[in-house]
């Protein structure tokens, strides 16, 4: 559904900025984690959250591997965030249900390590989320006006006054007039006029 709309989301890349950069290692760290967490909720038979976790952590090695996309940073922002919250119930109710005794002193190594991953995935979820958050809103702070007049054209033509550039700005009306006026010409028509030299 998202890849659909306004011939997606793909095609929304720009060059990354400066913080878009100093993020990406940071970002390839945390997908990194979250693609162990994944693993660690399979081996628990938690196969839906680990599924979610696997392919999330795949979207976003995919969209810091050559770059930064701004447009997938959203995404993941979004559904990471709603994951970490409730991957949070899930690991306090599992808290509950065994009397806050997260590791066991009867259980392999393994099987501890595997529920620890797990017990940090929320937080390793709403870090990736921030992050990714941060980088978009860094990647709009920084949009060039003609990326900007594709967002919102209606927010591109300032009322009647100065604009902030110091410069007189154009009113909607006047500028509806002379589209009107342009509207009603018509090249390559008239009387010729030759040249002489």
């Amino acid at each position: 559904m998202i890849v659909s709309t306004g011939g997606g989301l793909a095609d929304y890349s720009a060059p990354p900025t400066a913080f878009a950069l100093k993020m990406r290692p940071w970002l390839m760290t945390l997908f990194g984690l979250l693609t162990c967490v994944a693993g660690a909720r399979l081996a628990a038979f938690d196969v839906t959250g680990g599924f979610f976790l696997a392919v999330a952590s795949l979207m976003g090695y995919l969209a810091v591997r050559k770059g930064v996309n701004a447009g997938w940073m959203l995404v993941l922002a979004v559904a990471l965030f709603s994951n970490a919250l409730l991957d949070a119930f899930l690991v306090l109710a599992l808290a509950m249900k065994l009397n806050w005794q997260l590791v066991a002193h009867n259980e392999s190594w393994l099987s501890n390590v595997a529920r620890i991953f797990v017990i940090v995935g929320p937080v390793l979820e709403m870090a990736a989320a921030c992050l990714c958050w941060n980088v978009y809103k860094d990647h709009l702070s920084n949009m060039s006006s003609s990326e900007a007049f594709l967002l919102d054209p209606e927010q591109t033509v300032q009322p009647a006054g100065y604009s902030s550039l110091g410069g007189q700005s154009t009113s909607r009306a006047s500028v509806r007039q002379e589209g009107a006026a342009s509207r009603s010409f018509a090249a390559f028509s008239g009387s010729g006029h030759r040249l002489s030299v």
